[in-house]
């Protein structure tokens, strides 16, 4: 039995999946699986990743794409190992980062549930750490800071099986955020653990999930404020900012009147210069509120 059980979805990436793939069976930790679910792939992912021939490799097809959730979920229901690991198609492992996760979580007491590490993002124009030593990320009990917005990075964890079973699978309901809202749900009932070292390399490209659209954005974020919506009504100033982003993805699909409806809705719950600037924007009409946002997205890019 594998001690770390490693899903890995992929849809129409034939030649980074191969080195998502490799980089996950080049561990220096070897008892593991890995589950690699194409996702209704043109061309069968199993074609390129032949070249790889590794007994601890399987993979799974689906001829219809299922999205994200229900990919994973299918990868979750066939894996057996003590810890669940997450790989994307398009990031990499680098050797030791099994072994480091390991070591951590094996000596953890069982209420901790996850274990993560920081990440290098790499950019066109250069890389640069996530989560470093510099800007640790928190550990221990993490509800309350998820709440605020997620900082973990699925790639990066590796979760206890029993912890896993005992929240529940990716919401299939999500069109994004799913892994934001599993963790959301895991630190629920139990402590993070922070690896501050990176051992992930993510890369930013057009297609990555995290460029998901403003209506996938809205619906996810709705989903999410229906689900948790006590814990999150119980924090105004995280409440406010959910309500924030719902009304900022709103006007950025074009949805201005409902927009303007959120942010008033926001600033009821908690006052803020940014609410009160963003709807002062989008009273200005759409050409300008999005020349804005992406003048604000710019710096946030550069924080």
């Amino acid at each position: 039995m594998p001690l770390v059980s490693v899903v890995l979805p992929t849809h129409n990436r034939p030649q980074s999946v191969v080195r998502a793939a490799a980089s996950v069976l080049g561990q220096g930790f070897e008892e593991l699986e890995l589950i690699v679910v194409d996702d209704g792939s043109a061309v069968p992912a199993e074609q390129a990743l032949k070249q790889l021939r590794d007994h601890r490799m399987r993979i799974l097809r689906s001829d219809m794409p299922l999205g994200p959730a229900r990919a994973r979920n299918l990868g979750l229901e066939v894996a057996t190992g003590s810890w669940i690991a997450f790989q994307d198609d398009d990031d990499e492992w680098l050797a030791e980062k099994l072994e480091r996760q390991v070591a951590v979580g094996e000596q953890a007491p069982p209420d901790v549930g996850l274990v993560y590490c920081s990440f290098w993002m790499e950019y066109r124009d250069g890389r640069r750490i996530i989560g470093g030593r510099d800007t640790e990320r928190p550990s221990g009990a993490v509800h309350l800071e998820l709440l605020r917005g997620n900082f973990v990075a699925l790639p990066t964890v590796m979760i206890r099986r029993e912890a896993l079973e005992r929240v529940g699978r990716f919401d299939p309901a999500l069109p994004c955020f799913e892994d934001w809202e599993l963790f959301i749900r895991l630190a629920a009932h139990y402590r993070f653990e922070h690896v501050p070292e990176p051992m992930v390399v993510a890369y930013d490209t057009p297609q990555s999930i995290n460029k998901s659209s403003s209506s996938l954005r809205v619906a996810a974020l709705e989903r999410i404020l229906e689900k948790h919506g006590e814990a999150i009504a119980s924090e105004p100033a995280i409440h406010a900012d959910f309500l924030f982003h719902v009304a900022h993805h709103r006007c950025l699909g074009g949805e201005f009147d409902r927009g303007r409806k959120m942010f008033g809705k926001s600033l009821r719950v908690q006052r803020s210069w940014r609410a009160a600037m963003t709807l002062a924007a989008a009273n200005l009409g759409p050409g300008t509120y999005r020349t804005l946002a992406r003048f604000y997205e710019k710096l946030r890019s550069h924080d």
